[in-house]
């Protein structure tokens, strides 16, 4: 369900996004129109707020996707995590398989940017915390 507030006048779309529980969605930072989801399905979606209900795309992981974090400054990059116990890194301009992927030893919950931009803090359940060093 993706609310949207103009003026004063709330609307909203809603459309079945997953087969099984959804664990993360945003709005993009980036894109008014775009959206990504996240599921126990396995899968990663990437949204067209304009036409609700059509995935523009579907990517996968190898269990639960659980975090969906974008870029700070870098606007086609986007990090997943899974339970899978991987974090991906997406470039929207080439979807069809992840520009790199790190084993981080446990399920991944919470993904966090560093201030800096550089590091990211990763809750990889059974396995503690990581910091992720970043370069573009």
């Amino acid at each position: 369900n993706i609310p949207s507030i103009r003026r004063h006048r709330a609307t909203s779309s809603s459309w079945l996004a997953h087969d099984l529980e959804a664990w993360v969605c945003q709005p993009s930072r980036w894109s008014s129109q775009a959206a990504l989801s996240g599921g126990d399905d396995c899968r990663l979606k990437l949204w067209d707020r304009r036409s609700a209900g059509a995935c523009s795309r579907s990517l996968r992981h190898d269990a639960g996707v659980t975090m969906i974090v974008e870029h700070p400054t870098v606007p086609y990059l986007f990090l997943s995590g899974s339970y899978d116990e991987s974090v991906r890194v997406w470039d929207t301009r080439a979807l069809g398989r992840p520009v790199h992927s790190l084993s981080v030893g446990g399920g991944v919950w919470r993904l966090k940017w560093s201030a800096c931009c550089q590091r990211l803090l990763c809750a990889a359940m059974y396995n503690g915390f990581k910091v992720l060093a970043f370069s573009s």
